[in-house]
């Protein structure tokens, strides 16, 4: 009679223990760590050392590759005060941190051309630009980074013996806001915003007359470009003047302050310009 019970009392004990063993077990999932902080809990349906991991959750699957994964580990399942299991948390979206651009184009001056140029000069206007820039994303959509640009118009014209060669460079801080393509991942436009120091140069030969001047001053950029992939499209707007500049037509430098704004000389441009793009 005792063993009878003994053996009974062994029964119920090893069928509890394997109940709350099986019970522990389904409470427990696979869980995925990103190295950029999110976690996706599931079950792990694919697993290839040094390439990828599937994980399946709430009928979803994701696969990562492995170079993203901080670690996998196995953990409570997570539910909700209905005792439902919660959805899983998606992965944040992966973004580049890292931007440069670099490209070239046509550029044009919207200053007024003073009274009495020869007619020439209204050549000058025109030409070409060449724009740089590096830029650290902090987020998502916002970066900061470091631009520069410069506008480069050489004019001749041998029948009249004119010759102008100009100058006009910017460099500063830059800040931008990047809008991404929902269609297209490796797209994105981005609207960016430079303010800096500004410098302009010019030499002028025109009926064995020679003259020169320079000058610097603050400038503005507002840029919107587009990128797709490795190459990009940008249209700028440069804003600047030259209240007063140094100026010598052979006999000495000296310094020139107009009493009218009107007699500034205007710096602002509008460019297009092409180029690549290196994101990581």
């Amino acid at each position: 009679m005792n063993k009878l019970i003994i053996s009974i009392a062994t029964l119920i004990v090893a069928a509890t223990f394997a109940q709350v063993f099986a019970q522990s077990n389904s409470d427990m999932q696979d869980v995925v760590h990103l190295h950029n902080g999110s976690v996706v809990r599931g079950t792990i349906t694919e697993f290839v050392p040094d390439s990828i991991v599937k994980i399946s959750s709430a009928d979803i699957e994701f696969t990562f590759p492995m170079k993203e994964v901080d670690k996998i580990t196995k953990g409570q399942r997570v539910t909700n005060a209905t005792n439902e299991t919660t959805d899983p948390i998606a992965p944040a979206p992966q973004y580049s941190r890292f931007r440069a651009a670099i490209g070239g184009g046509f550029s044009y001056r919207t200053a007024k051309v003073y009274d009495g140029a020869p007619s020439q000069y209204e050549d000058t206007k025109s030409g070409y630009g060449i724009d740089a820039s590096v830029s650290y994303f902090v987020s998502p959509s916002i970066a900061v980074g470091l631009r520069y640009n410069q506008f480069i118009s050489d004019t001749e014209d041998d029948m009249y013996g004119f010759k102008d060669k100009m100058r006009t460079t910017l460099i500063g801080p830059a800040i931008y806001y990047r809008i991404p393509n929902s269609k297209h991942s490796n797209q994105s436009l981005l609207i960016g915003g430079t303010l800096g120091y500004m410098k302009h140069s010019e030499k002028l030969h025109w009926m064995g007359e020679f003259g020169q001047m320079k000058g610097s001053t603050l400038g503005l950029g507002l840029d919107f470009a587009y990128d797709i992939s490795w190459f990009g499209v940008q249209l700028s707007l440069i804003v600047g003047s030259l209240s007063e500049w140094d100026a010598n037509y052979g006999y000495g430098w000296h310094t020139v302050s107009p009493d009218d704004s009107d007699s500034y000389e205007g710096l602002s441009r509008i460019e297009l310009t092409f180029g690549f793009r290196f994101n990581r």
